[in-house]
């Protein structure tokens, strides 16, 4: 009887058995990178300082989903960074929980000397007092951070930045940004943007 127990749990656990097989080749990974494989087409992300793997400029990716507004999270499109620029064929959506980046199709990402790493939306904030006028008063607001710390990244087309439950505030689009390695602030009045720099900056 013991004998028959034994062997009925052993198949239990076979039955249970699922194996994976990876189609795409990747490099090798870090314990934070998280591989994408070419035919998936979302990923959520819960884990604080994660970095998305992509090494085909077809990979089928299409929705990124932050669970966290300060997870510092990247993408690493240094497996197809050619001549210092990134072709992505298919359109891109990354959601954080009040920040929604949108990427169109056939996109070149660019910079000279950039490694092809890309910031996600991050939330921060910055001291805008530096900006203060006779007339108006700046003081901190919330900043988004995107693209990179060292490189200033260009976009072959706009990109598009939706904050969400900003809509019928009444406020007419102004924000600011501040460029890789620079300390300026300079004033936006743009809802859509063609370059993405350092921080993207909402006044509350």
């Amino acid at each position: 009887m013991s004998t028959s127990s034994s062997q009925t749990k052993i198949k239990e656990l076979s039955d249970n058995i699922m194996i994976s097989v990876s189609t795409t080749l990747f490099k090798s990974l870090a314990p934070t990178d998280i591989p994408i494989e070419n035919s998936q087409t979302t990923t959520t992300v819960s884990q604080d300082d994660a970095t998305l793997v992509i090494v085909s400029s077809d990979a089928q990716l299409q929705n990124i989903i932050i669970e966290s507004e300060d997870s510092n999270i990247s993408i690493d499109y240094s497996e197809i960074l050619d001549a210092s620029q990134v072709s992505i064929s298919n359109a891109l959506i990354i959601q954080t929980p009040t920040i929604v980046m949108q990427m169109p199709d056939s996109l070149i990402i660019s910079s000279p000397g950039w490694n092809g790493i890309m910031k996600l939306p991050e939330i921060t904030t910055v001291d805008l007092s530096e900006l203060d006028t006779e007339s108006e008063t700046f003081t901190s607001a919330i900043a988004i951070k995107i693209g990179s710390d060292t490189e200033e990244l260009t976009f072959s087309k706009p990109v598009r930045l939706v904050f969400i439950g900003e809509g019928g505030n009444g406020d007419v689009g102004i924000g600011f940004f501040k460029r890789a390695n620079s300390s300026k602030h300079v004033r936006i009045r743009r809802r859509i943007i063609s370059c993405c720099s350092c921080a993207f900056i909402k006044v509350p």
